[in-house]
């Protein structure tokens, strides 16, 4: 994405590429050379042109919040807070948001649950993870992700098939995320 065509004050989503979701933020300058976002803790984060940029040594991406209510009815979505999702078909949209029932609930309890979402993709009814916060819909095209997901699992395959005892495995190769879909 462009950030040079975001504008001062435009809400953003600010997300940790290896943790997910990070928080929520303001378009407080435009540059030539990209964006500067007020996080609502309050820091100030730079952006390039393709909208990464760093928080400390984490890598982090600056993009607007996806407008929900763009979402068709039976459209499939991913439901994510951090390293932890689930897929889910759209069953409602409406101006407030959306209603997704999950193929596989996330957290304890029974499968095929619903959940509601406002009309920025965030869970309602303080559905989450302690750590990562309120579950959201993926802005990730689903087969983008699904296909994300695959070459993790694969990658992940190749890491344990690599270093079996799982003891030595290189900094610069980190696990992928753990998933234990069937997410298709």
């Amino acid at each position: 994405m462009d950030t040079t065509k975001l504008v001062v004050g435009q809400d953003v989503l600010v997300q940790y590429q290896k943790y997910g979701r990070g928080a929520e933020g303001k378009v407080v300058n435009v540059t030539p050379d990209g964006v500067e976002v007020r996080t609502y803790l309050g820091e100030i984060l730079e952006f390039d042109r393709d909208g990464w940029g760093y928080h400390g040594k984490h890598k982090v991406e600056c993009r607007p919040p996806r407008d929900v209510t763009k979402l068709v009815v039976g459209q499939e979505v991913f439901v994510v807070s951090g390293g932890y999702f689930s897929n889910g078909k759209v069953i409602t949209v409406t101006q407030e948001g959306v209603e997704v029932q999950l193929e596989r609930n996330p957290l304890p309890g029974p499968d095929n649950v619903i959940w509601q979402f406002d009309t920025k993709g965030e869970a309602l009814n303080g559905i989450g993870t302690a750590e990562c916060g309120p579950y959201i819909i993926d802005d990730m095209s689903f087969e983008e992700r699904k296909a994300e997901l695959v070459e993790i699992a694969r990658k992940r395959t190749l890491l344990h098939k690599k270093y079996p005892d799982g003891s030595i495995i290189p900094a610069d190769e980190p696990l992928p995320p753990i998933f234990d879909g069937p997410f298709w």
